[in-house]
């Protein structure tokens, strides 16, 4: 009888020796998944990367209102040359964004001069169009993963009884379960043996079928495509909120210990790259801003959310609702990012 447990013992072992290597040698024999927006800014990058000195990178809010045509030609009008490349893209935020910066920054055999980065805390939620979607799978690496895990179970200090930290850990392991369920599709590549045959017989899909975030100047800007103006009732909503933005005096978060790592994570990438990292808050109107500490030694921050210091950004005509600008409050945003970049460099010269 223990001679029959063991042998089904062993074979158990033997399967999964023989899954983790076939999965193993599956992965390193295809290519990376293709996302869509991503790929195409990932692929320009490794032929053209060493072309920009400056990158951004965030959500939307970087993707569609940081315009490198307007910011280099701010930037070279005071005297600084330098061409950028917006490597934003929709609801992408920590830990995406440092898997999609590293992987960038990986690419060049040049220094970076600058890094403009969405100051953003790690985000557990996936919006509902990025759930269960290859875009969800590809960042899970064993690292970000990691992040994860963190981000939901350690990400404050206080004193707990084991019961209450039991309790806070059955509350956030829903948030963390699909996290994992991504880092074993991610890393098990289960399916991808037929993406396998497909590529040796010379049948795969057209690369061309991925939605490019290239954008019409090859920049990466995808400037938004709707309506310019808000109507009177989002106007309302629009204004009603900034109100109440405008009594909480603008109220913000310090973050937790995991979201400020991960920043820190990012500003060794950049240092590493040669280059220099600089933190932005983007205008949005909301009650929870994530705004550091300059003290935590974290590069320095350009905030954009004060209505006071920045009324153009928070005028209804440039806007498209709380948390976008339309084309034309883009453009002011861009030149403001630049004018503002010029006065750190600036007032660190003196």
């Amino acid at each position: 009888m223990l001679s029959k447990t063991f042998s089904l013992l062993g074979n158990f072992a033997a399967f999964i020796a023989a899954f983790v290597l076939a999965c193993a040698g599956i992965g390193a024999v295809l290519p990376e998944r293709r996302v869509p927006v991503l790929t195409s800014k990932f692929d320009w990058l490794a032929q053209h990367g060493d072309e920009y000195d400056v990158l951004f990178v965030g959500s939307s809010r970087t993707y569609h209102q940081l315009a490198p045509e307007i910011f280099d030609s701010e930037m070279a009008a005071a005297g600084h040359r330098v061409r950028s490349f917006n490597a934003g893209a929709d609801a992408m935020f920590p830990p995406e964004d440092t898997y999609v910066l590293e992987k960038i920054l990986a690419s060049r055999t040049k220094p970076v001069r600058l890094v403009l980065v969405e100051c953003n805390p790690v985000n557990l939620r996936h919006g509902i169009d990025e759930r269960y979607t290859l875009r969800a799978v590809h960042w899970h690496d064993s690292v970000r993963t990691w992040t994860t895990f963190r981000a939901a179970f350690f990400t404050d200090n206080k004193k707990r009884t084991w019961r209450k930290r039991l309790e806070k850990a059955q509350q956030r392991w829903p948030e963390f379960s699909e996290h994992a369920g991504y880092w074993m599709e991610r890393n098990s590549n289960i399916g991808r043996g037929h993406e396998l045959l497909t590529e040796w017989m010379g049948t795969a899909s057209s690369k061309d079928k991925t939605e490019s975030g290239l954008g019409k100047r090859n920049d990466g800007l995808m400037p938004f495509s709707v309506s310019e103006v808000m109507n009177a009732e989002q106007g309302a909503v629009y204004e009603k909120e900034l109100a109440g933005m405008r009594a909480r005096s603008w109220r913000g978060s310090d973050g937790d210990p995991v979201s400020l790592e991960e920043l820190r994570v990012k500003q060794r990438l950049v240092e590493r790259a040669g280059g220099r990292m600089v933190m932005v808050i983007p205008p949005f109107v909301g009650d929870k801003i994530f705004r550091p500490k300059q003290a935590e030694g974290l590069p320095p921050l350009l905030d954009f959310t004060n209505p006071e210091k920045y009324p153009e950004l928070f005028k209804a005509e440039h806007r498209l609702e709380i948390s976008h600008m339309n084309n034309t409050g883009a453009q002011i945003y861009t030149r403001l990012v630049a004018r503002e970049l010029l006065l750190l460099l600036n007032a660190e010269k003196r």
